[in-house]
């Protein structure tokens, strides 16, 4: 474990990069299915190895795509639902050879679609829909897959479900528990899964940012812990990510105040079983007003070093940080549009590779479609 917040002395380095080696990545449209002004291309964003899959659920009024680059070199594949869909790409998550898409207002309560990479491409291998009887169930809001697990929020229910996977001569997965809200979760805006635990990041019933943790004790999951931030109003929760063995947790409050308003701050936890305990606190060092740093998140751990990358979502800037033992360095990334949407979501690839979405960019002729970056770290 880093053990930072218990270090008397801390070497911060701040370096600035520019758009200088940054690549733009836009997937194909064709004549009879255009680009327009409501595509969201980067509305969400997962990767797993070489593989980048990325959502755009405004494109086609609202009937969503998504896209899976094999590596930075723009070749990708397409994904479309194969039912009249709402929505579909509002989350994404890749792992190994599977890609999950969900459609969370798909008729009927929401669906999550599922793809097998055969080595030639993602072919379509289950859909797996809503079983209730709510409509707005919005089975699929959030969605995260990590090893032999598949966790799928449905909001509207309030409940969250876990399936166990298979990879072997035939993909297949079974149901593995139910999930109830705690009572004082109010609304989730993220989840993710690793070394046993279920992360929820969200706000509670007085509008208190927080993550609960449940643990994964024979597939039942009881409230572990309740991570709160150091006040009530930063949006504590409001982004979250986890090393892939789920040893570090990453936490954004993008409105945290320190001088000045929504400035924003990272906390990072390390697991010290048998809980989760903050290991660092992360503030931009050129950090203003409402630049809402940790509006996103991504973290991965290579070796003795934590990359962690921070997104905002109002001054076209992410940082990333290289965090060791003994010094933390800082480099703060600008490019993109130069508009506001740059950073909006951020991901790592392969411990090198910052992979960052612009909201505000243009793939195509004036539409502001969105686009994806991706720069060395």
């Amino acid at each position: 474990m880093l053990n930072r917040l218990v270090m008397i002395s801390i070497i911060c380095l701040f370096l600035s990069q520019t758009a200088v080696g940054q690549t733009k990545l836009c997937p194909g449209f064709s004549p009879w299915n255009p680009a327009n002004d409501d595509d969201i291309i980067g509305a969400t964003l997962d990767t797993s190895g070489d593989n980048i899959i990325v959502g755009n659920p405004g494109h086609d009024s609202l009937e969503g795509e998504v896209y899976i680059f094999k590596g930075t070199n723009g070749t990708h594949q397409k994904l479309t639902p194969s039912f009249a869909s709402h929505l579909y790409g509002a989350s994404v998550a890749i792992e190994e050879k599977l890609a999950i898409v969900g459609a969370p207002f798909q008729s009927g309560g929401g669906m999550v679609y599922m793809y097998y990479d055969t080595g030639n491409g993602y072919v379509p291998k289950q859909n797996l829909p809503y079983f209730g009887s709510n409509p707005h169930a919005d089975f699929g809001h959030h969605i995260d897959v990590n090893g032999r697990t598949m966790i799928i929020d449905a909001s509207g229910d309030r409940q969250i479900y876990t399936y166990v996977l298979s990879y072997g001569t035939s993909f297949s997965y079974a149901w593995q528990s139910t999930i109830d809200y705690p009572t004082d979760l109010s609304v989730v805006s993220e989840l993710k899964y690793g070394n046993g635990f279920l992360f929820v990041g969200g706000y509670d019933t007085s509008g208190e940012g927080a993550v609960w943790v449940f643990s994964n004790s024979s597939y039942t999951f009881p409230l572990h812990q309740k991570l709160t931030g150091y006040t009530s109003t930063e949006d504590f929760g409001s982004s979250i990510n986890i090393t892939d063995d789920g040893e570090y947790l990453v936490v954004g409050a993008p409105s945290y105040v320190d001088n000045g308003d929504a400035v924003g701050a990272v906390y990072i936890y390390a697991y010290n079983a048998p809980s989760y305990v903050l290991d660092d606190f992360l503030l931009a060092s050129d950090g203003m007003d409402l630049d809402t740093f940790g509006s996103s998140v991504a973290v991965e751990k290579d070796g003795y070093k934590l990359h962690v990358l921070v997104g905002t979502s109002l001054i076209n800037a992410v940082y990333h940080y290289e965090i060791t033992n003994s010094s933390t360095t800082e480099t703060k990334i600008t490019g993109g549009s130069g508009g506001n949407g740059f950073g909006l979501k951020v991901a790592i690839q392969d411990r090198d590779t910052a992979i960052i979405a612009d909201l505000d960019e243009s793939c195509y002729s004036w539409y502001t479609t969105g686009a994806i970056y991706y720069q060395g770290l």
